[in-house]
């Protein structure tokens, strides 16, 4: 959508409920939704976006880690749920083997969400080497500094959405 990448944020969000009034049942159209809620100002009503992604397409795992995300960084006075955000990471790392780094990255600040800063170093340290691997030297720095805040007892409480502007989603089954 030219707006979402123009950071037409409102005129994005606008294009989004339109084509859910159309079909509501699409679940890429609730993920971009999603992002663009994020990108605006308000991740807390990305949660809701999510869960519906998820409520249509249960094995949609782009949108289970961004709830997982979410649920991670928010406080819990704004939707924010420490032990769902783990299960869903969890779930997510399990279904694609740890083989994506931003997915093991999603699954390190669940654990430092959950007390679990030990299991956060060491996550962190798997999404490095997976960034690393992969030739994003962007990510491994922004996963450094979270892994820093890990070994030091603190969580990350920031949601940055992904790098790339909204796409439609693969089907992720294998």
């Amino acid at each position: 959508n030219i707006d979402f990448r123009a950071g037409r944020f409102a005129a994005a969000i606008q294009h989004y409920e339109q084509e859910l009034r159309i079909d509501p049942r699409d679940v890429e159209v609730w993920f971009n939704l999603g992002l663009a809620v994020i990108q605006a100002g308000t991740p807390q009503d990305a949660v809701r976006c999510y869960e519906q992604a998820i409520q249509i397409k249960p094995d949609y795992v782009a949108a289970q880690n961004n709830l997982a995300r979410l649920l991670a960084v928010l406080p819990p006075a704004m939707g924010g749920d420490a032990d769902r955000a783990l299960a869903l990471a969890q779930r997510v790392c399990e279904f694609t083997h740890q083989g994506v780094a931003a997915y093991v990255d999603t699954l390190a600040i669940a654990y430092a969400t959950a007390g679990r800063f030990d299991d956060a170093v060491a996550a962190a340290q798997t999404a490095i080497e997976l960034s690393r691997a992969a030739g994003q030297q962007q990510w491994v720095k922004e996963i450094e500094a979270r892994q820093e805040l890990f070994r030091t007892g603190h969580t990350y409480r920031q949601f940055t959405g992904p790098s790339e502007p909204p796409h439609r989603q693969p089907d992720m089954r294998h």
